[in-house]
């Protein structure tokens, strides 16, 4: 509590305390409180601006009660998300899997068929008896060589055909397994799916009651703090929200600030790793060779001042960084995401949805996407994985920022569109629609991608 706060609380209880003393005359009106009622009026005073302090502390506590819920109910939310993408991928290759295992069914019924036929064929020709029969009784040699040549020809097709029939048959064999292990891993995805969404209902449902319940509870903090600071609720009210909006400002411009420090110390890094300083000692080693002879005639030193065309590329790196920072103008599908996006403002989150009047995290940037012509998956790390990475230093409005576990893709729990200067557009959690807020008003976005 400020000292201005506990001027005016020690001013009210002063008065009360005035108040509350009994006047003979009016020569009394005039006579100042004594010790014991200044005293008294102090600890009255101290005691209200202890319970503000508390109750302020425990309207901190409630909001920052709710952020950890509500981040919890994300995770679970595209965790289902997660489920529902790999149940739709596992259905998909069970159905491939069993499309080409009855192509090869019907594959090895026709071989079948074929040497059926080859073997009735044979049969009918005489095969190796009538053979036989030509050798015994064949009017030439040359005649006999004929025969033979055609029973070998026979032989030999026949068992070609068997052959193929035999190899696809195995293949038959191995496409049916897979086809069993597809069916498996689909049945698989489908209960962790239901698993998932279990998980996440009951998530939400946890994270709706206590926006409720906090909601309840800073309204009576909000009730009481207004009866100690004798002002309105409606003006409590506002003062509260005021000094929320406040606390966030301060953590989001620290945040930017800590952000910025980190991208000046990576170009930092990046420019000692550059290998372009070495060009200018080249040029710098050209005067000395001539002393370098006298004492050493080793032909080392000779080439490298040689090389003069050298220091021709070395401008090209110098003008290279300025452009680096410089983010790219957006392109007309990220415009055409962003008014998308805009256009939602307002409407409700509500877990797995993807429009069109209410959103989930990814169900809004794919939605989002989608109006530009881009499919992206309903999932935050399927779609991390579908567009291409790039650093914070280089973000242009439409990319996408991500919030991850401990910066693996493979743990990002939310996902937001950029709108360029530092701000952002996202479905955030249950109990609050979709809003544009800073990317820092929150947690700093780890991951970064372009669409």
């Amino acid at each position: 509590m400020s000292l201005s706060s506990q001027g005016a609380a020690v001013a009210v209880a002063l008065a009360v305390a005035v108040a509350a003393v009994p006047s003979a005359s009016a020569a009394d009106d005039d006579t100042p409180p004594s010790r014991s009622e200044v005293q008294s009026a102090r600890e009255s005073a101290t005691a209200v601006a202890t319970q503000v302090g508390e109750l302020k502390a425990r309207l901190a506590m409630a909001t920052a009660e709710l952020e950890q819920v509500s981040m919890a109910a994300g995770k679970a939310v595209e965790a289902w998300n997660g489920a529902r993408y790999q149940q739709q991928l596992a259905r998909q290759a069970a159905n491939q899997a069993q499309r080409i295992a009855r192509g090869a069914d019907s594959a090895v019924a026709r071989l079948g068929d074929d040497v059926a036929a080859a073997m009735v064929r044979s049969y009918e020709s005489g095969g190796s008896l009538n053979s036989l029969g030509v050798l015994m009784q064949g009017p030439s040699t040359t005649a006999l060589l004929d025969q033979m040549n055609a029973y070998y020809s026979v032989t030999n097709a026949l068992q070609s055909d068997l052959g193929q029939y035999e190899s696809a048959q195995t293949v038959a064999v191995v496409l049916q397994d897979q086809a069993k292990s597809a069916l498996q891993a689909r049945k698989a995805a489908a209960k962790d799916a239901a698993r998932a969404k279990l998980a996440a209902q009951r998530a939400v449902r946890g994270a709706e009651a206590a926006v409720e319940s906090i909601a309840v509870q800073k309204d009576k903090l909000l009730r009481r703090l207004a009866q100690l600071q004798d002002i309105s609720l409606d003006l409590a009210r506002r003062r509260q929200a005021a000094l929320e909006a406040e606390a966030a400002q301060r953590a989001a411009e620290q945040a930017a600030a800590e952000a910025a420090e980190q991208a000046r110390q990576d170009q930092r890094s990046s420019d000692a790793k550059d290998p372009a300083p070495p060009s200018p000692p080249s040029r710098r080693q050209s005067p000395p060779p001539q002393p370098q002879p006298q004492s050493q005639p080793e032909p080392q030193p000779q080439p490298e001042p040689q090389p003069q065309p050298q220091p021709e590329p070395d401008p090209t790196p110098g003008p290279a960084p300025g452009p680096a920072p410089v983010p790219p103008p957006p392109a007309t599908g990220a415009s055409t995401a962003i008014d998308f996006a805009r256009a939602q403002l307002g409407e409700p989150y509500v877990w797995g949805a993807a429009g069109p009047a209410a959103w989930d995290c990814s169900g809004l940037t794919m939605g989002a996407w989608a109006a530009a012509g881009v499919t992206l998956p309903h999932w935050s790390v399927a779609q991390y994985d579908a567009t291409t990475p790039i650093s914070s230093s280089s973000l242009s409005q439409g990319d996408l920022l991500f919030w991850s576990g401990n910066g693996d893709p493979s743990t990002i729990y939310h996902v937001a569109l950029y709108l360029g200067n530092g701000m952002m557009v996202h479905a955030p959690r249950p109990g609050r629609g979709v809003e544009i807020v800073s990317m820092y008003y929150w947690i700093t976005p780890d991951l970064f991608t372009r669409v």
